[in-house]
């Protein structure tokens, strides 16, 4: 195809940090988001989720009432750019204790029997009544999904074994992870169970029995490739960071997992944060283009696939126009099983080949 996964991740971190190749984190600095937030518990960004019943925060300067400066807990300044995470949790007498989450999708696949290195930084909120230990992050295979908001009891394959009492600075948790060869989530927050929390003997707040801690900056590099992660500026503005974009004439990029099930044009949940970075990419930059095209894998009859082709490439340009991008400015148009990028002759082979690819002109 021609453009690297630095050049995909580049197009999409219009908003978000300026991006290096070896952090495997899409959004590291929470920064990319569909709307400001307008309340306790509106996880408005884009490549970040709450896995449990939880009600974990998001803060960002865009808004009045969870900006940095004037939330509920507190204050404290973002580690770098314009936002960061706030999530809880705590024990009370006679009652579960309860905990928050944060989970992304990584950029790729762990290689097994290769080492990373995480690092993400913390800061205790000032209205806190507990501090917490175990704050760490789990990498898994599969999406975590608990219908619940207690304290998850399971192992971290990183945390920290101090509690932290920081409210002033941020503090860094790391550590380095040999990979199974199957993990591609990553779940921060506080695990364990009542033995995480421990209370604090100070005054008071309205409200605030638990312990709450605000999160920023994560970093996940692979140490074949690299050894640190390195210090990133992020206070650009939208207009810098479009000037820094370089393509060539066309460039042709492959939206990453964005694929489809057999005889399905349907966008996918998961597969939409894509389409609404493409889209904050669009409206920067006005006079773009694009040309969406649709493909299928080789089964079934060639007609049906090149029908089937169309809808595909047709269901991406449905949603752009819904929010907002003009329909002059995109074509689409289907191959149906041509052009392949992976064999047809095994099944994961013709997941790969059912997608979309956009030229950007």
């Amino acid at each position: 195809m021609g453009y690297s996964w630095c050049r995909l991740i580049i197009i999409f971190c219009i908003n978000s940090f300026p991006c290096f190749n070896q952090n495997l984190i899409f959004d590291p600095g929470f920064e990319v988001y569909r709307y400001c937030p307008k309340g306790v518990s509106d996880m408005t960004l884009n490549y970040w989720i709450i896995p449990t019943k939880g009600t974990t925060d998001y803060f960002n300067f865009c808004s009045r009432k969870m900006h940095p400066d004037r939330n509920l807990n507190g204050f404290q300044e973002t580690k770098e750019g314009d936002g960061y995470i706030g999530l809880g949790g705590g024990k009370q007498f006679l009652q579960r204790p309860t905990a928050e989450y944060i989970q992304t999708r990584l950029v790729e696949s762990l290689k097994e029997g290769e080492t990373y290195y995480l690092e993400f930084y913390v800061s205790l909120a000032d209205y806190s009544m507990q501090v917490a230990k175990n704050i760490g992050a789990l990498f898994s295979a599969s999406k975590l999904s608990r219908p619940t908001s207690d304290i998850l009891n399971l192992q971290p394959q990183i945390k920290t074994s101090k509690y932290i009492i920081d409210t002033t600075n941020w503090v860094k948790v790391s550590g380095e992870y040999i990979a199974e060869g199957s993990e591609q989530y990553l779940t921060i927050g506080i695990f364990g169970d009542k033995n995480s929390f421990k209370k604090l003997k100070r005054k008071k707040y309205p409200r605030k029995k638990f312990a709450y801690y605000y999160v920023d900056n994560v970093c996940l590099i692979n140490m074949s490739v690299d050894t640190y992660c390195k210090e990133v500026i992020t206070k650009k503005s939208n207009e810098t960071l479009k000037e820094e974009l370089i393509f060539d004439k066309v460039s042709i990029i492959t939206l990453p997992d964005f694929t489809f099930e057999t005889g399905k044009w349907i966008i996918a949940e998961d597969k939409v944060p894509l389409l609404d970075s493409l889209a904050d990419y669009l409206k920067l930059n006005k006079k773009a283009e694009i040309v969406i095209e649709g493909y299928t894998d080789n089964i079934g009859k060639e007609e049906e696939n090149q029908l089937l082709s169309e809808k595909r490439a047709e269901s991406v340009m449905e949603y752009l126009l819904n929010i907002g991008i003009g329909e002059s400015r995109i074509t689409t148009i289907g191959f149906g099983s041509q052009h392949p990028v992976s064999s047809n002759s095994t099944a994961v082979g013709r997941s790969k080949n059912r997608r979309v690819e956009i030229k950007i002109e």
